[in-house]
């Protein structure tokens, strides 16, 4: 006889969701479903249509070489990435830096020994990372004597960028802006004790990401996926444990009924929740007070993102150089040191934008008003910020939430915010399920895989 299916429902067919199907669909033992509440998968990871067929990668744009997890899962999928090369240009005038000018800019030579003594900070956070990963960096600087220009016009803009956590920046753990420099796995600088950054580090871009979940989703149906689009989960119901003495029957009645808008319902062994922390818990019918606390001190923010072809806006509030191939360009806001805001010259970094004629830019946060004729489309974007309360009272409770009355947790919020994250937590939800990791052959996908699985599932290999 065929044995009894387990079955699973993954709500949201983001970077996690679909990193969890695919782990459970390379057996037959499980029937999965995922219920996305749009017309189709991919979550945040979206493209974006222009005139004359140009397209962009909207919100999610590439990652780097440590991302093998996500690199690994596109190839299986049937896609290859583009590399080219990390090149960023800081602040104008005076206060202007960048990792592609041969020789120091004045600002660099002025904090040159604030610059060496940061690399000494470094090492003592690497080995005494566990205190420190409760530590905002604002606090060590201010406490260690780091002046405000080392702090608002080096440091702090660097961070914004890689994290995207702008006027949050100085409530970051300290572990975790360390990691930028030190960690082997992610790092994506190496520290520089004169220039503080000097390499133009590799990256890749994502290939049209709308036809890599379109692709997603065809191949998961193949392997019997069953994909619930414009279905959207309103409430989860874990079944209770009971006094029955008879374990079979009790194993035979506990998983969760899952809901939806129109009120139908649906039984399953297990749920994994892809969705971000606030749907998470207003899901839950009668969370505990763990699930509550963990998932509330989830803090979200909300950005403003406008694609526009507003060279002028470009050219007069950033040090840009058209020889350089500028992809990144950040500055500080004059009226306020904390305020950080960011844009990229996607044409330097996006593929399919090498060859087309017209500039197009994204920018964060506008202090000044963009040309309204030259704005091209405006998103609110919604995402989590690394500070470090989320460590505190969120990270640091995972590994006992995780799998609570059948209910698993997967997404950027559960340790970093990036796609490597988003991807490897599907993974490690389906692998507690019972599900195969599919990647064991590439060591450093490993490596990532069980450490994310030792810090938020408290389990090991």
């Amino acid at each position: 006889m065929k044995p009894k299916q387990k079955r699973v429902c993954i709500v949201g067919g983001g970077a996690s969701g679909v990193a969890a199907a695919w782990s459970l669909s390379q057996e037959d033992s499980f029937h999965v479903e995922i219920w996305e509440k749009t017309s189709r998968l991919g979550g945040v990871a979206t493209s974006l249509e222009l005139d004359s067929g140009i397209y962009i990668n909207d919100q999610v744009q590439g990652g780097t070489p440590s991302y093998r997890n996500t690199i690994l899962l596109l190839k299986e999928l049937g896609w290859d990435i583009s590399t080219t090369h990390m090149r960023i240009s800081f602040g104008t005038g005076e206060r202007q830096w960048s990792n592609i000018d041969s020789e120091a800019s004045p600002l660099i030579k002025k904090l040159e020994k604030e610059i060496r003594r940061f690399g000494r900070v470094l090492s003592w956070v690497k080995w005494l990372e566990l205190l420190f990963v409760f530590i905002p960096i604002d606090l060590v600087l201010k406490v260690l004597g780091f002046s405000a220009d080392f702090r608002n016009y080096l440091l702090y803009p660097l961070c914004a960028l890689f994290f995207g956590t702008g006027i949050q920046t100085p409530r970051v753990s300290t572990a975790v802006i360390a990691r930028v420099f030190l960690d082997e796995d992610g790092k994506l600088f190496d520290y520089d004790p004169q220039r503080f950054l000097s390499q133009q580090p590799q990256v890749f871009a994502f290939p049209k990401l709308s036809a890599v979940y379109d692709s997603a989703a065809k191949k998961l149906v193949e392997r019997g996926v069953k994909i619930c689009s414009n279905r959207i989960a309103k409430s989860v119901i874990r079944t209770n444990t009971s006094n029955n003495n008879n374990k079979e029957e009790e194993e035979e009645k506990q998983g969760v009924w899952v809901i939806d808008d129109r009120g139908e319902r649906a039984f399953f062994d297990d749920v994994i929740l892809c969705c971000d922390a606030e749907v998470a818990l207003s899901l839950l019918v009668e969370p505990r007070w763990l699930e509550r606390f963990a998932l509330r001190n989830v803090e979200y923010y909300y950005d403003t993102v406008i694609t526009h072809e507003d060279v002028d806006y470009i050219t007069h509030h950033y040090d840009t150089k058209a020889d350089r191939q500028q992809q990144y360009f950040v500055r500080v806001l004059p009226q306020d040191a904390q305020k950080v805001e960011m844009s990229f010259h996607l044409n330097h970094y996006q593929p399919q934008l090498k060859t087309v004629g017209r500039p197009l830019f994204q920018t964060i946060f506008p202090a000044d008003n963009i040309r309204s004729d030259k704005i091209l489309y405006t998103r609110v974007t919604k995402h989590n910020a690394h500070t470090w309360k989320h460590f505190c009272f969120t990270v640091l409770f995972w590994r006992w939430l995780q799998g609570y009355r059948h209910t698993w947790f997967a997404g950027g919020y559960c340790l970093f915010n990036i796609h490597e994250t988003a991807v490897v937590s599907g993974l490690a939800a389906a692998y507690r399920i019972g599900g195969k990791y599919p990647f064991e052959q590439d060591s450093q996908a490993k490596s990532s895989f069980f450490t994310f699985l030792r810090l938020v599932h408290g389990v090991g290999s």
